[in-house]
């Protein structure tokens, strides 16, 4: 990624297909490229750029040649997919590579790209959709747009040619050094600490019998939300360096924010006049706020505050749980598929995108489960919390959003305990979060299973508890509390 900088430096400036083109090629040579007897081998180098290019070729191909039949972005998606199981089946589970030459990761952007890109050329209608098919050096300037090309984000590809023809809010980008250089130095230092201390708190360790013998539950259970947030760390530096060198070619720029002002009253009219005019005076001078996350690919702070597991996963990766969300989940939703079915779909078809360790299919497996047991849970508890507002309440009038916020809470009967609602949201968030990733980075059904055993298996046993109460109709009581106190406070 660092060596993609100079590249980035230049693309802000010329925004060239055949530049982003070239660097990519150079990147991928200079990166996978083996040294062997003192000599360089190109061969792995070049069967990584063959299996992205001919892909892509066939991709344009097929797209131009039925730009809106539904069979074309079905085939591409599917045979993207394939492709990238036979890669990752024989580098994970075959013949499985060293971690320094394992470059699944390209091609899981790659495959991200050429399913949204025929996706959108199918979907004409929605606001992400290409209405034509692009010159082949446009397509291939997206593809390997070098910023981007080992670690993402998989982003749309209007918002590339947005970038590339100065649209939008690429019509006047600012100064990208300062906004670049924070990012990175966050990515750096979330790094360093990962290589600092990831080794002393990896998941690894619930797997050592000596150390379950000699521990109680409670400090494992409490050891296992520190190895998350610790494995957390690894996936948040290196996106964060991408998403550094994205901002460095300008495409990071996602437009600007007004600052928050505030006006001040007074009993004298002079004053007030003084006061308004000082304020519109201070509004004209002052500069909008320019913001930079065109291309952020994780919200550490939403992520890490959120108080329930759908914004966790929500600020996870996020360019890529979009791409499923939209191109999976929606369209079987709308085929009429029932929403846990497309869900569980949806999180396999996240793990197939992974690969084939069995940890992966562990944790996702377990996280359909976990959003559907959210689900419940909210719609049963939060009730007695906040008392649901009718959506055309809301989009009446934007200016009384503050004021229906606020009475929802009055009218709720523990309205008073909402506060403590969420903070126990992002406890629990948190606690079977880390429990449920745990397997993912230990790869091996035998060690995932080992790490969930070493806690009992609580979340799955709480999980398993929240459907049998479903399922015996025991929230009931709480539906009728509920409904109860909103009717009392609404009299």
């Amino acid at each position: 990624m660092l060596l993609a900088i100079p590249f980035a430096l230049l693309l802000l400036h010329t925004r060239s297909n055949a530049l982003s083109i070239a660097g990519a090629v150079v990147l991928t040579l200079v990166t996978c490229s083996e040294t062997v007897n003192s000599a360089i081998d190109f061969s792995n180098a070049l069967f990584i750029l063959a299996t992205i290019l001919l892909p892509s070729l066939a991709t344009y191909a097929v797209m131009a040649a039925a730009p809106k039949s539904p069979a074309s972005p079905a085939a591409v998606t599917f045979a993207s997919m394939l492709l990238l199981a036979v890669y990752t089946l024989n580098a994970q589970i075959l013949n499985p590579a060293p971690p320094d030459q394992d470059y699944a990761a390209v091609l899981m952007m790659a495959a991200v790209r050429l399913s949204s890109f025929a996706w959108a050329i199918h979907d004409e209608h929605l606001q992400a959709s290409v209405h034509k098919v692009p010159s082949l050096m446009n397509f291939l300037g997206y593809m390997l747009f070098v910023p981007a090309f080992f670690c993402g984000p998989a982003f749309d590809f209007n918002t590339y040619m947005d970038w590339k023809h100065l649209r939008g809010v690429y019509k006047s980008i600012p100064s990208v050094f300062v906004p670049a250089l924070k990012v990175f130095g966050l990515g750096v230092v979330l790094c360093g600490v990962f290589m600092q201390f990831g080794d002393y708190w990896d998941y690894s360790h619930f797997v050592d019998a000596n150390y379950v013998m000699q521990s109680t539950l409670a400090n494992r259970i409490m050891t296992m939300q520190v190895s998350g947030v610790f494995m957390r760390f690894k996936y948040y530096g290196v996106w964060k360096i991408s998403e550094s060198v994205c901002i460095l070619s300008g495409l990071g720029y996602s437009g600007t924010h007004p600052p928050t002002t505030t006006t001040t009253t007074t009993t004298s009219t002079a004053t007030t006049t003084q006061t308004t005019n000082t304020t519109k005076q201070q509004q004209q001078q002052q500069q909008q706020q320019h913001t930079w996350t065109a291309c952020q690919n994780v919200d550490i702070s939403a992520l890490e505050t959120s108080s329930s597991p759908v914004g966790i996963l929500s600020n996870w990766n996020m360019f890529v749980n979009a791409h499923l969300h939209k191109n999976v989940y929606t369209r079987l939703r709308s085929a009429g598929v029932a929403t846990p079915i497309a869900n569980a779909v949806t999180k396999a078809f996240s793990a197939l995108w992974h690969g084939f360790y069995p940890g992966y299919y562990l944790t996702f497996g377990s996280a359909a489960f976990m959003s559907v047991c959210a689900g419940i849970l909210r719609r049963e508890l939060r009730p007695l919390f906040v008392v649901a507002v009718p959506a055309a309440a809301t989009k009446k009038n934007d200016t009384k959003q503050d004021a229906t916020n606020e009475s929802a809470l009055s009218g709720a009967v523990l309205a008073a305990y909402k506060p403590g609602y969420d903070v126990a949201g992002w406890a629990l968030s948190q606690l079977i979060m880390n429990y449920i990733c745990a397997p993912f980075p230990l790869f091996w059904l035998k060690e995932g299973l080992a790490v969930w055993a070493s806690v009992y298996y609580f979340g799955h046993v709480g999980m398993a508890f929240v459907f049998l109460y479903k399922w015996a109709g025991l929230f009931a009581w709480f539906k009728r509390v509920a409904q109860g106190g909103s009717k009392v406070k609404q009299a």
